[in-house]
């Protein structure tokens, strides 16, 4: 459909609008319960939109976002990025309290949200969440976005303990699709399952993939992910290690037939999980990507062996990317504007436009990034220092280990000592001592851990390192 995109070129025609257009009927959006039709969408977007405008939204204005994945959903994203307001999307497992602090960070002075506590901030307008359906709203001949308008702010996971407010911009989003789409082709009548949330860009990702190549969204219900793949027909589909764990659990192989691409990322994946993927006939992508940067930065090509699987991909188009002392620098068109401090945006790039991401990696001789970890999540125990990311892949490569995360505690001797929350593939299994001596024929003993402690939350798309330490820090006396 609208696959290529002209990154110079100082309009967009919005792809709903477009599709509306040129063809009416092909499917937009579906949910278990419901279809849209490109027709039909573009008609709740223009009645959204005008319902913004007769309630005071101006271009260029921060509405706040705050409410599930659904139809209402991206109906108030398409209408703010047609009006010409920016999108702050706040997450739902954020408490009610966090709120005032999150609005005057990114000066949003609009809260679209079905929560009927928000009503009580100060200063701020609450809209409800299905408001607006009843506007009537002509059809116009057109609709373009400017690509350097701003978007959208993503909140940052804040892996250092304050998360970040990225501002990026209609190019931004519309460029990093495009790069996908050219990897992993996405055509019309394909459905692409909207298994992450919205407030990531992750979620924003699947978005726009579907509506610049006249594919569609599937917002699954509330059974098992592999039930809504087979039952509607999901031909993609993103998921982070947790989700694709709990897949297989399920028995997927036999429900994703019909999917040509499952798109792998949120963090590193252990071995074992890809060998289990790719065991079941599953068409697994491997990826790198950051909110700073739309999503996706690098990812591997249809059909790579488990070698190449085993890294982050290659870099796609519209991005580049450069490793200086070991640590990843990225730029380009996908590269976003700034991070939003009240009516500011700080650019935290260098005289060339590069963006340094704090992560740690390397590209090998055939053009493919392995990442090691995180220059922020280091720490000297002894004299020596120790990413976490290392002996977080020794134990994931482990049988029955799921997931791990290696934290700091302090030690009288050491000054500090990794230890390790473990969650096991049977959630009954506590972690086994034995994984200690298993770490032990394959890392230095200064890197082994103290301790493995049981997995202390419900399995979810990126733990918190400093809630994380802080637990283990209060219960050092019961290890040490």
């Amino acid at each position: 459909m609208m696959n290529q995109v002209n990154p110079d070129s100082a309009s967009l025609p919005c792809p709903i609008a477009w599709g509306a257009r040129e063809e009416p009927e092909r499917l937009a959006l579906r949910t278990p319960g419901a279809s849209y039709s490109y027709r039909g969408l573009d008609e709740r977007v223009r009645a959204r939109e005008r319902y913004l405008r007769e309630h005071g939204v101006a271009a260029g204005e921060r509405v706040a976002i705050r409410g599930p994945n659904g139809v209402d959903h991206v109906e108030w994203l398409w209408a703010c990025w047609r009006l010409g307001a920016t999108a702050c999307l706040l997450s739902t497992r954020v408490p009610p309290d966090a709120l005032p602090g999150l609005m005057a960070q990114v000066a949003a002075q609009h809260l679209i949200t079905p929560e009927d506590r928000a009503e009580t901030l100060s200063g701020v307008q609450r809209h409800a969440w299905t408001a607006g359906l009843s506007t009537q709203a002509e059809a116009s001949a057109s609709v373009v976005l400017r690509p350097e308008a701003p978007a959208v702010v993503v909140f940052t996971s804040g892996s250092t303990g304050t998360p970040k407010a990225a501002l990026l911009s209609i190019g931004n989003l519309a460029e990093n699709a495009r790069g996908s789409n050219l990897n992993l082709p996405v055509a019309p009548g394909d459905r692409w399952l909207l298994s992450l949330p919205l407030y990531h860009v992750g979620g924003l990702g699947i978005v726009w993939r579907t509506a610049l190549a006249g594919a569609a969204v599937v917002l699954p219900g509330p059974g098992p992910l592999s039930e809504e793949i087979q039952a509607q027909g999901v031909t993609h589909v993103s998921m982070v290690s947790t989700q694709l764990v709990r897949a297989l659990q399920e028995g997927v192989a036999a429900r994703l037939q019909g999917v040509r691409g499952l798109l792998l990322g949120g963090s590193a994946i252990p071995s074992g999980l890809l060998e289990a993927a790719l065991e079941a006939g599953l068409p697994v992508h491997t990826t790198y990507g950051l909110t700073e940067m739309g999503s996706q930065v690098t990812t591997t090509p249809p059909g790579a062996s488990a070698a190449v699987l085993r890294s982050s991909g290659r870099l796609l188009e519209g991005r580049a990317l450069r490793v200086e002392g070991g640590e990843i620098l990225v730029r380009g068109a996908t590269r976003f504007l700034g991070y939003v401090e009240g009516h500011t945006v700080r650019r935290p790039f260098d005289d060339a436009g590069w963006f340094r991401t704090g992560d740690l990696g390397q590209v090998d001789a055939d053009g493919y990034l392995h990442v090691r970890g995180r220059l922020d999540n280091r720490f000297i125990s002894g004299g020596e220092n120790i990413h976490p990311e290392e002996i977080e892949r020794a134990l994931s490569a482990q049988p029955g280990v799921a997931e791990a995360v290696v934290v700091p505690v302090s030690d009288a001797e050491f000054g500090q000592r990794p230890v390790a929350f473990v969650r096991m593939l049977d959630p009954a299994v506590r972690p086994p001592s034995s994984l200690l001596q298993a770490l032990r024929a394959v890392l230095p003993g200064y890197k082994v851990p103290d301790a493995l402690l049981p997995w202390p939350l419900e399995p979810g798309l990126k733990p918190s390192r400093p809630a994380l330490q802080a637990q283990a820090e209060r219960s050092r006396e019961d290890f040490m």
